[in-house]
C-alpha cells in the first residue's frame, strides 16, 4: 500500500479482468489469490475513510476477479476450516460494492453464509463485522441476508452445489 492509503496501479493490475482469464478454474489455492489476499487484508486494516478512497478505485472490471476471489475463499475456507478466509471473501465483496450487479453479489453471499454454518460459525455475527467494514449499501447486504429463508440463502438456489476435487472440498457453479 502506498502512504496515501490508495492502492497503487500495480495493486489494481491485479484485479483486472483481462489479466485474470481463466482465475476461477485455477488451483485452489494459487499465487494470485495471495496477492488478491494481500490488498484485501490492508482494506480490512485501513480506517472508514482509507477504505472509502480504496473502494472508490474499483471499477466494473474489478469487480469480477473480486467476485471470483469471494467464491475461492469460500471453497478455501471450508477445504482449510479457516475463518479467516471468510473474512476476506466478505471484505472482497465490501471492497467491490456491488459495483458491477449486487445480485452477482448475493450469488456469493451464499457461499459465504454455506461455509459458514459448516465451519459451525456464527453466520450473522460474521455478516455484522463484515458490515462494519462497508459502505453503506453492501452494509445493508451484509446485515440482512442472514435474515433470509433458508431457501432464499441455499447455495443450490443460487446455483451452486458441494462438490470435491482431488485437492478437496470446492464449490461449484451449476450454470
Amino acid at each position: 500500500m502506498t502512504e496515501s492509503t490508495s492502492f497503487t496501479d500495480v495493486e489494481l493490475q491485479l484485479l483486472d479482468s483481462e489479466s485474470n482469464m481463466g482465475y476461477p478454474d485455477r488451483e485452489l489455492p494459487c499465487p494470485l489469490d495471495a496477492s488478491i489476499s494481500r490488498l484485501v487484508d490492508s482494506f480490512i486494516a485501513a480506517a472508514k475513510e482509507e477504505r472509502e478512497r480504496m473502494a472508490s478505485q474499483i471499477t466494473d472490471e474489478h469487480s469480477f476477479t473480486l467476485l471470483v476471489f469471494g467464491e475461492r475463499m469460500a471453497s478455501l475456507a471450508v477445504r482449510q476450516r479457516s475463518p479467516a478466509s471468510l473474512k476476506r471473501a466478505l471484505a472482497a465483496l465490501a471492497l467491490e460494492e456491488g459495483r458491477w450487479d449486487p445480485r452477482e453479489d448475493m450469488l456469493v453471499l451464499s457461499l459465504i453464509y454455506n461455509a459458514a454454518v459448516k465451519l459451525g460459525l456464527d453466520a450473522a455475527s460474521l455478516f455484522e463485522e463484515a458490515a462494519g467494514l462497508a459502505l453503506p449499501r453492501m452494509a445493508t447486504y451484509f446485515r440482512a441476508f442472514p435474515a433470509r429463508s433458508d431457501e432464499e440463502k441455499s447455495i443450490e438456489a443460487m446455483g451452486y452445489r458441494e462438490s470435491s476435487t482431488p485437492d478437496g472440498f470446492v464449490y461449484e457453479r451449476t450454470w
